[in-house]
């Protein structure tokens, strides 16, 4: 408040969002509003213009060189169009199910909004095409920048191409080595070419590792706390993270194998394709592994 020479700064050991109610109630307490707050003018935005700020935004503050990045998208905001020429700002709930809580924003100028609720200001930002890459204190009276994620970085995108990897690694990883056991029990000869069979078990192997990875490093981080990397990786981590390292060659050797089961015509069409399906999926898994800070020892 430069008018009375006052400036309050709150340092607090929680996410729970305790500087906003302490920072209401002195403010209440020490320099209460005697008249109430004038009525929103409203800036006119066409449903057009409201659609350029809709999207997922999150926080600048997430780390870009570890990957703790993998934390960044329990930071992100949804803006969408609402009613009324306004927009709305969703906070998703964990595992992005649902939404927490709702803020409503009201036009005042072409880039600036307020809450409905408070006089908060949010700003919007452009980058050099004119698209709108930045939202300033959409959620609280604070300072705090987020940057809008591009379609790429989706997390929704990212989640439905790890679930389909994991499909095709279970299928891998279970059915192939399982109908091997029907056979055996049943006392059928095999006549698979001993390089058809290596190319199998690499395939198996290959899902096997990558179904350990995806469900061991999320379960490992969710039970320990995401919080408590910053006090050291633990030993668990350490060797989930191992696994990346296996599976990238394993995966050169899946690639060798489908160019020969297509140009030696192995197999029914049918499992040249499933098998190309795994090879695929195993491939799509390391740019995602890469963008998140996965592959390797980025701590």
């Amino acid at each position: 408040m430069p008018d009375r020479n006052i400036g309050i700064f709150i340092a607090s050991n929680s996410f729970s969002g305790i500087h906003n109610k302490l920072l209401s109630q002195l403010l209440d307490r020490y320099f209460p509003v005697a008249n109430e707050a004038p009525p929103i003018k409203r800036y006119p935005l066409s449903d057009a213009q409201l659609d350029r700020f809709a999207g997922t935004y999150r926080d600048l503050e997430y780390p870009r060189d570890t990957f703790a990045k993998v934390s960044a998208p329990f930071k992100q905001i949804n803006i969408k169009k609402g009613a009324n020429g306004t927009l709305v700002i969703q906070r998703p709930r964990l595992f992005f199910l649902g939404n927490t809580s709702q803020v409503q924003l009201v036009p005042i100028e072409p880039m600036l909004f307020r809450h409905a609720n408070d006089d908060t200001l949010t700003a919007f930002g452009e980058d050099q095409q004119g698209k709108i890459a930045f939202a300033f204190n959409p959620l609280w009276a604070k300072i705090g920048t987020y940057e809008r994620v591009p379609w790429y970085a989706n997390v929704w995108l990212h989640l439905g191409i790890i679930a389909a990897c994991a499909v095709l690694f279970l299928s891998a990883a279970i059915v192939y080595p399982g109908s091997s056991l029907v056979h055996w029990l049943r006392r059928k000869q095999f006549r698979l070419e001993r390089q058809e069979s290596k190319a199998w078990q690499l395939a198996g192997l290959t899902g096997m590792l990558n179904l350990v990875f995806l469900i061991g490093l999320p379960l490992s981080l969710w039970l320990m706390g995401v919080w408590k990397l910053v006090y050291g990786v633990p030993a668990i981590v350490v060797a989930l993270l191992c696994i990346p390292v296996l599976t990238v060659p394993l995966t050169i050797g899946m690639v060798f194998f489908t160019v020969i089961a297509w140009k030696n015509k192995l197999w029914s069409v049918v499992n040249r394709s499933h098998y190309s399906l795994i090879t695929s999926a195993a491939i799509a898994l390391i740019p995602l592994l890469a963008y998140w800070n996965l592959l390797g020892f980025q701590f």
